[in-house]
């Protein structure tokens, strides 16, 4: 699949080429117009703007677009913020949605394609161009805008002239944007899907096709179930040395203003403390080494705090936490619960309790782009794993639930309270790996 850009200056014309390509029959994402919508429905962008500009961010259920735009425009870090949180949920959706597609093409039209991170997952970039006279003009009789105001507009916009594999120009009419488009299409063998271009069908057709459908679907799906099942397979026996997690840590650390990092050191089970084991399975999830994958009674409770409409809960065990963090990005959608859920069943038959151990210590995060005990270890307490006693087990075992809020290396009241209570629990809790 190669996944295009499209992207142009203000009233350059990027949306009009954008349409011919829908007309045409190629799927097109509008990153502007699934950007609100994702504002509204994701449960993470949702909390986390609640978090940082309070409940009247959402009025009667829907994002209060004036109230949120008070910050943004006046304020720097609430701009950076909100990108921050907004952007990497819609690369998500936007990877989640080409793949749906299941054409060998798709296209995405952002005015922003470089500074939300689009750019370095697209194969190539249309730059729509047109002269600044024309594009003032479009705006303002578009926008109903001032001249002045359009200016300004256009002079607060990165330029991404530089970075593009085409250019389109679009000075002319709507024709002659299409004539450009057609021929760059052809000269790079693009074709439209037929299941998305969409055609007027008759009824025998129409039922032709839904039979036909199905079949791809079921096909597809047997084909994803043992996708994952070979994945899983693979990865009992291969260090994982990059998740999802990692991934969109990557991208949102530029978008809040820091260096991409990363902090990791594989070690197996058995190099790694006891201490720390018992800590985190006291801290975590203390029905580790008898359930089947999922808690009764965290289930119950994130179901209690759901209905009242309070964050999206987990009720997630160590096993969950694994799955979620090896394969989903950890957006706090019911989507990716559910992936989370099927990928727990499949790493509690496949991998068993020991590696599910194993993988966890080794990727959960212990702070900004540190990944694993062995480097959390190295970089908070200069030794190894293995050499880790009870008071620094467990304080870093009290960090996890939110390791980029606890500090590890400078623990506040509430941290030193929790790793004395770990601490306590440590002797109390039964060997893992159990003995023979």
């Amino acid at each position: 699949m190669k996944r295009i850009g499209i992207t142009g200056g203000i009233g350059a014309g990027k949306s009009a080429a954008s349409e011919w390509l829908r007309e045409q029959g190629f799927a097109v994402y509008d990153t502007d117009r699934e950007a609100k919508r994702l504002m509204q429905e994701s449960g993470e962008i949702r909390n986390a703007l609640v978090d940082r500009f309070g409940e009247l961010v959402y009025k009667d259920g829907k994002l209060n677009r004036g109230y949120l735009a008070g910050f943004v425009f006046v304020d720097e870090a609430s701009r950076r913020f909100v990108n921050g949180v907004v952007h990497p949920v819609v690369i998500a959706d936007f990877m989640s949605w080409s793949y749906a597609t299941g054409a060998d093409v798709v296209f995405v039209e952002s005015a922003i394609l470089n500074e939300c991170n689009l750019r370095d997952i697209v194969d190539g970039v249309i730059y729509v161009d047109a002269p600044e006279e024309i594009r003032i003009a479009r705006t303002m009789q578009r926008d109903n805008a001032t001249r002045e105001d359009v200016v300004k507009r256009i002079q607060s916009q990165t330029d991404a002239k530089g970075n593009v594999t085409f250019t389109v120009d679009n000075s002319g009419t709507f024709d002659d944007l299409a004539r450009q488009m057609e021929h760059l299409a052809a000269s790079e063998g693009w074709k439209p899907e037929d299941k998305v271009k969409g055609t007027v069908k008759t009824a025998s057709n129409t039922e032709k096709k839904s039979g036909t459908f199905w079949k791809k679907f079921w096909a597809a799906v047997g084909i994803l179930f043992a996708l994952s099942v070979v994945w899983v397979v693979i990865l009992k026996w291969l260090p994982i040395w990059f998740t999802p997690l990692m991934l969109r840590r990557a991208i949102e650390a530029p978008l809040e203003g820091r260096d991409v990092h990363f902090e990791r050191k594989w070690v197996s089970l058995d190099e790694i403390s006891s201490k720390y084991i018992s800590a985190c399975i006291a801290s975590e999830d203390n029905l580790f080494a008898t359930h089947y994958g999922f808690s009764e009674k965290g289930i119950k409770q994130a179901w209690e705090s759901n209905k009242k409409g309070g964050k999206l809960r987990g009720g997630s065990t160590i096993s969950q936490q694994t799955a979620k963090n090896v394969f989903t990005f950890g957006t706090r959608t019911w989507f990716r619960k559910g992936v989370e859920t099927y990928f727990t069943v499949l790493i509690e038959l496949i991998w068993g309790k020991e590696r599910i151990m194993e993988v966890y210590c080794n990727i959960a995060e212990l702070g900004d782009g540190v990944y694993g005990v062995e480097a959390a270890s190295r970089k908070y307490f200069h030794k190894s794993a293995k050499k880790l006693n009870v008071e620094q087990a467990a304080l870093m075992a009290a960090a996890l639930p939110s390791p980029r809020r606890y500090s590890i290396s400078n623990p506040g009241p509430y941290m030193r309270k929790r790793r004395g209570q770990i601490a306590r629990l440590i002797p109390k809790m039964r060997k893992f790996p159990p003995q023979e």
